[in-house]
């Protein structure tokens, strides 16, 4: 089972020395394994991990989490200490799953290529996303999110402006019903996904 955290940190300092070394611990006592982690700016740039704690906030924290049972992740979700050190401000997503499939989380990848280049595994997933409702070019758009992609990246890969990708985010986010970048990976990855029990949302 995996949990996907986001989190947006107002006081790095606290948070990175205070509350992210409490929530290890606990995860880290019922077996839970961190198997990504990233941390963006405000702007969506990566920042590492040594360095955060002296970052300029507000920064966004992503994090999976996998527990090899439910009844794992149950003692985590629902223990007190939980709820008094890591509750407000959080968004969530958990599912269940074998293993973590290539693009069901926001993490970086290789250096991306331009339009025109060969992508033919990419289009099956790109046509599926169509279902939710997308236009082909959306589609396009939150296939690449859901590889971890900025919105620099996907400007460069596709061969447009920055600022012609934010709209189609804009606009995804709008139809999916969503509000962050981790929800609509996690609807993708539902879409994406041919077999196993359905994403469930606990935003």
């Amino acid at each position: 089972m995996f949990l996907i955290a986001e989190n947006i940190v107002t006081d790095p300092k606290h948070y990175f020395q205070d509350i992210v070394p409490a929530v290890s611990q606990l995860a880290l006592s019922v077996g839970g394994v961190f198997v990504n982690e990233m941390i963006l700016t405000s702007d969506r740039q990566p920042v590492a991990i040594d360095q955060a704690v002296f970052a300029h906030p507000p920064l966004t924290r992503i994090v999976v989490i996998h527990f090899v049972s439910k009844e794992r992740f149950d003692q985590f979700w629902n223990s007190e200490e939980r709820h008094s050190i890591w509750l407000k401000g959080t968004n969530y997503a958990y599912f269940f799953d074998t293993a973590v499939h290539s693009g069901s989380v926001p993490m970086p990848m290789q250096a991306p290529s331009r339009a025109g280049e060969d992508r033919r595994n990419e289009l099956p997933d790109m046509l599926k996303l169509g279902k939710l409702g997308l236009s082909k070019r959306e589609a396009e758009v939150l296939y690449w999110i859901s590889q971890g992609k900025s919105n620099a990246d996907i400007a460069y890969i596709l061969n447009v402006s920055v600022g012609t990708i934010k709209k189609h985010v804009a606009n995804i986010f709008d139809k999916l019903g969503v509000k962050t970048r981790v929800a609509a990976v996690v609807l993708a990855t539902e879409t994406l996904r041919s077999e196993g029990p359905p994403v469930q949302l606990v935003f």
